[in-house]
């Protein structure tokens, strides 16, 4: 709006009036240029604080979860739950959390309210123009959303193979004096190689569509503000709107197209990061049969509790052990030790 009013002053036939209303819309941008610089500090002040809290509390949360789960929650899917792919899991999927919020999220909120005014003053301008260059929105918005499919389809094979990458980088550094001992040092390095070429590939194939939509969308802006232009000549001649209102409806959409190109590029981020935070809730909302930390979250057994009294009972045992499921060891064993008693198995 206001760079639309700045540009109509060049175009009066007087000289004295046109430097008059250049030198006043140049301290009206000099006054907007230092709000602006204060609302960033604040923006980037509060969202990062905003996002840091954030991630505190989803990594707390998820340590917090990992630890009352109960023991058969692990064996569930050994290979996907070790010690080093939970703990690459709860480093990775909660920092790609923090592509919800943050800088990003601040960008994507003052693009909202850029949208909304902007509308206001399109509208205010020429709503036949507006109407009629809403029909680029669309073209736009396909090539966001399908670049975020696109990544998101592979988004999740990726992330587990960063996962298994993260186990066996910590199972390797914990049996070190094994690997050492059986110079495994080389088929260990080939096995981790092995386990990032998918998420190299991802990364890539990220760029690619990210690349792909955002420069689809900035051509079918350039396009859109050249057939506004053509329209808005058309509409002059016909008399339905002024020079000024051309110049403030087509800048303004103009500026607001960009705004949307600019959060499109966000869009393969926000993708996986929606799928981080899936996995994160999937951990923290998992149930235990046998909550250690019920006591700590329960008013009522905050105080002394029920003590215990040394009676043991087991019902339908089913155990195997993962490297042998075919072969059980207990198949429904029932078993009652009481206080003071001996039981062998």
């Amino acid at each position: 709006f206001l760079m639309s009013s700045f540009i109509v002053v060049f175009f009066n036939i007087d000289i004295a009036e046109m430097r008059s209303g250049a030198q006043f819309w140049a301290m009206v941008f000099l006054a907007m240029g230092a709000v602006a610089s204060l609302g960033a500090v604040l923006r980037q002040l509060s969202f990062a604080v905003v996002t840091q809290r954030l991630a505190q509390r989803v990594r707390a949360s998820a340590f917090r979860a990992l630890l009352r789960l109960h023991v058969g929650w692990y064996d569930l899917r050994p290979a996907e739950r070790t010690a080093g792919a939970l703990a690459s899991r709860l480093a990775q999927d909660c920092a790609m959390i923090q592509a919800l919020t943050g800088e990003r999220s601040s960008i994507a909120l003052s693009q909202v309210v850029v949208l909304v005014a902007g509308l206001a003053v399109s509208f205010a301008a020429s709503w036949q123009l507006t109407l009629l260059v809403f029909g680029i929105v669309p073209a736009i918005a396909i090539p966001v959303i399908l670049q975020a499919k696109a990544v998101a389809k592979f988004a999740e094979q990726a992330a587990k193979s960063s996962v298994h990458a993260g186990s066996r980088a910590a199972e390797v550094v914990l049996n070190i004096r094994t690997v050492a001992a059986f110079s495994l040092e080389e088929r260990s390095v080939r096995e981790f190689s092995r386990e990032l070429e998918l998420p190299t590939r991802q990364a890539i194939r990220k760029g690619f569509y990210g690349g792909l939509g955002a420069g689809v969308a900035a051509g079918v802006i350039l396009f859109g503000a050249s057939f506004k232009y053509f329209v808005g000549g058309i509409f002059f001649d016909m008399g339905i709107v002024t020079f000024p209102s051309i110049m403030r409806c087509v800048l303004v959409l103009i500026f607001m197209a960009f705004g949307i190109a600019n959060v499109s590029k966000d869009a393969t981020d926000k993708a996986e990061a929606m799928m981080a935070a899936a996995r994160v809730h999937e951990i923290i909302s998992a149930t235990s049969a046998i909550d250690p930390l019920e006591s700590l979250d329960s008013p009522e057994q905050k105080g002394e509790g029920d003590r215990a009294v040394g009676r043991l009972e087991l019902r339908e045992v089913r155990f195997a052990y993962p490297a042998r499921p075919h072969a059980p060891i207990f198949q429904g064993l029932n078993l009652v030790a009481e206080a003071g008693q001996t039981v062998a198995l």
